[in-house]
């Protein structure tokens, strides 16, 4: 009994002194995201599915976003903390012209005269986020953790043949929400205790067999047969309010 009585008091000093330091923070940072997505692609057209051999849609990026956190649990010495941070970024690619150049030569989508289709990346994600600080070393805590992404694709209407053809065609582009797991690590720099910049590594592991680039009702659908998952790095700054 007193084992358990000394349990439920140490426990709720740790909480008591969690909520007494918690502080949100936001994380602003900019970087790139490096696309991953091949597979073999298909066009479903007039009620037939033409296949169209295999696509290497990867793409790398600009992306930028901003977190919001709050600390859940921080040890008194110091050494351990967990905070949860909600991740928002936005990044676009082309990701269909990068397939079809794959497949058929380098410039070949503008050059046979198609246009637009470029995907774009809403992404949030749910990051537990552990960090170490090194007793001795408080300049640089390093930290990782592993957390659940919601990504958001849109891409966009595509043109297919040139434009003074009568054959050209306007497929309509494709929005759809792709899950996944997120692993992520970095270090934070330690500089004041209102401002702290970072660098962040992660991954993004996503759910499913495959990706839709279009949907039309008279010209059909173009799908990968594959997820994009992505490789993002990423730098910014960690700033308490």
């Amino acid at each position: 009994m007193r084992k358990a009585s000394l349990f439920l008091v140490a426990a709720m000093t740790l909480l008591v002194t969690g909520t007494a330091m918690a502080q949100i923070f936001l994380t602003p940072n900019v970087g790139f995201k490096s696309y991953s997505l091949k597979g073999a692609t298909t066009v479903a057209a007039g009620g037939q599915i033409r296949q169209l051999g295999i696509f290497d849609a990867g793409k790398t990026s600009f992306n930028f976003g901003v977190g919001i956190g709050y600390p859940l649990l921080k040890i008194p010495s110091g050494i351990y903390r967990l905070d949860m941070l909600v991740d928002v970024a936005y990044a676009s690619a082309n990701m269909a012209e990068a397939g079809y150049n794959y497949a058929y030569g380098p410039g070949k989508f503008s050059s046979d005269g198609n246009s637009g289709g470029s995907t774009s990346n809403l992404a949030f994600d749910l990051m537990p986020v552990h960090t170490i600080n090194i007793p001795g070393f408080s300049l640089i805590s390093p930290y990782a953790g592993v957390g659940f992404g919601l990504n958001y694709f849109s891409s966009g209407d595509l043109s297919v043949g040139p434009p003074s053809s009568p054959q050209v065609v306007n497929v309509t582009g494709k929005s759809e929400f792709k899950v996944g797991l997120v692993v992520f690590y970095g270090a934070t720099l330690n500089l004041t205790g209102m401002v702290r910049p970072f660098i962040q590594f992660k991954h993004y592991i996503p759910f499913g067999s495959e990706f839709q680039f279009t949907e039309d009702a008279n010209y059909g659908s173009i799908v990968i047969k594959d997820t994009p998952g992505y490789f993002n790095l990423a730098a910014g700054v960690k700033l308490s309010l």
